[in-house]
């Protein structure tokens, strides 16, 4: 059967004829190992070599051992794969979000929609997520079986962000066809500073809150609409941009038309209100209480209608004032907690003045509004409550996605990641309607759902490969998984 022996530190070592009889491959040599017992079998060929008579032996490798008096060959070489994946923090996520999957594929190709779309999911699911864990987290998680071969390397990130980030027009876009597929709806517009200390952008900036921590902020400003309560569209300005600076930016490449939008105080500027009214849109934005817009109308007194809004009580009245339409309310609650408060913190520090108190005794619970429409006094209270709604997005951006603090290197890459969180966002907020829809959220915070979903996995069938099943888990997540229809 050939050559029967094997070079060590230049000694020939006879094989035993023994071994040499066990059967085995044609075409292959028996060698001895380090381990007593145990011999490799080597599969061999022949070849020509120019100046030889005779063909030249070739060892090609290892294809078995012979070991215990038998003939093991080597298994088939193959990739190992995954057979255990996590699947409901996934399959919760994948079922309020999948449709914007194929809002993407409007403006992206399959491969690169694909990409966003996982890589957004994936940082709902895993919270903090950096660019190297994503290819891990994806290929154990059911998402690689829904979403097949989809490329998420570190290095495959980092470029595929930077491709995006340069085509800033399809972000817009996208996020414009949302801007108008929602029109009719009203729409919040709020910022929030984002730390991220990069030197390779020019929008890290330090801010006057950022200046005090001692770190540079990123400036992101998001609009909301109240009716779906997810968001519509952000953009991405310098830590040190006033806020009606970046607001006047974001109007100009996300026109919103024949709308309604709910403003913060920070926004308001004159240029930033013609430019909204010549989009047709109407505008609810706070005036300042040491205005002397107060004084001048008389906003603070002479109320001429009422309402109930909860449990409070409000006092209200409606001044026009050329094109301009002024609201004033004074609820019952705010006004006795202000002024309590007021009192309190005087007499404490032992500088209670009655002048001071009277002239802000009228302002104790007041609200005033500015708008470029006439609408209902109670609707205006209730659209400027609604206002806050917009908190909820931050705060999942900030806890649930936890996309806080950042150091993204490069513009482009700014762009693209924050698109992508913007995604996050989305279908972060989306699981929070569902959680509100199914009363899930009256025993459980989102973060415990999530965590709870993250037992629930699935394996792949030892009797059908191509199959997989179910793994046995606890009844109180099995049944808030059949609440949530995962």
């Amino acid at each position: 059967m050939g050559v029967t022996s094997i070079l060590f530190k230049g000694d020939i070592m006879a094989i035993p004829s023994d071994i040499l009889s066990i059967k085995r491959p044609a075409n292959t040599v028996v060698k001895a190992t380090r381990t007593p017992g145990v011999y490799s079998v080597v599969k061999r060929t022949s070849k020509r070599v120019q100046g030889k008579k005779n063909p030249v032996p070739v060892e090609i490798g290892v294809i078995g051992k012979i070991y215990n008096g038998q003939y093991i060959p080597n298994p088939p070489k193959k990739e190992y794969e995954v057979d255990f994946k996590i699947y409901g923090d996934f399959a919760l996520c994948d079922k309020v979000g999948k449709s914007i999957l194929d809002d993407l594929l409007k403006y992206y190709r399959l491969e690169d929609a694909l990409k966003i779309y996982c890589i957004a999911l994936l940082r709902v699911i895993n919270p903090d997520i950096v660019s190297e864990e994503i290819q891990y987290e994806y290929k154990t998680s059911y998402i690689s079986e829904v979403y097949t071969g989809v490329g998420l390397s570190a290095n495959t990130i980092s470029t595929f962000l930077e491709e995006v980030g340069k085509h800033l027009t399809t972000i817009d876009d996208f996020m414009n066809e949302r801007i108008r597929k929602y029109s009719n709806n009203s729409t919040i517009i709020d910022g929030m500073l984002k730390t991220n200390s990069s030197e390779t952008n020019i929008y890290s900036e330090y801010s006057r809150k950022g200046r005090i921590k001692g770190v540079e902020d990123i400036n992101l400003i998001y609009a909301y609409d109240i009716k779906e309560k997810e968001p519509l569209a952000c953009s991405v300005y310098a830590g040190n941009m006033l806020d009606f600076t970046c607001f006047r930016a974001f109007i100009e490449e996300h026109p919103i038309e024949n709308g309604f939008i709910i403003l913060d105080k920070g926004f308001d500027d004159k240029i930033s209100k013609e430019e909204i009214s010549s989009l047709n849109t109407k505008y609810l934005i706070p005036v300042k209480i040491s205005s002397t817009l107060i004084r001048e109308y008389e906003l603070d007194k002479k109320y001429t209608n009422h309402f109930k809004y909860d449990e409070d009580s409000i006092r209200c009245k409606k001044v026009i004032a050329g094109d301009k339409y002024y609201y004033a309310f004074k609820s019952t609650e705010m006004k006795t907690n202000q002024e309590k408060g007021y009192v309190t913190r005087a007499f404490e520090k032992g500088s209670f003045n009655e002048d001071k108190y009277e002239k802000k005794e009228g302002k104790f619970g007041l609200i005033v509004f500015e708008s470029n429409a006439d609408l209902s006094l109670k609707d205006i209270y209730e659209a400027y409550n609604e206002r806050w709604e917009i908190e909820t997005v931050f705060n999942n951006y900030k806890n649930i996605i936890n996309r806080q603090e950042v150091n993204v290197q490069g513009n482009y890459r700014l762009f693209a990641s924050e698109f992508i969180n913007f995604i996050s966002s989305i279908i972060s907020m989306r699981v929070k309607k569902l959680l509100v829809k199914t009363n899930l959220n009256d025993k459980y915070t989102q973060r415990q759902v999530m965590r709870f979903l993250s037992k629930v996995a699935k394996r792949r069938s030892t009797k059908k490969p191509e199959s997989w099943v179910n793994c046995a888990r606890l009844k109180y997540v099995d049944d808030i998984c059949n609440i949530l229809g995962v």
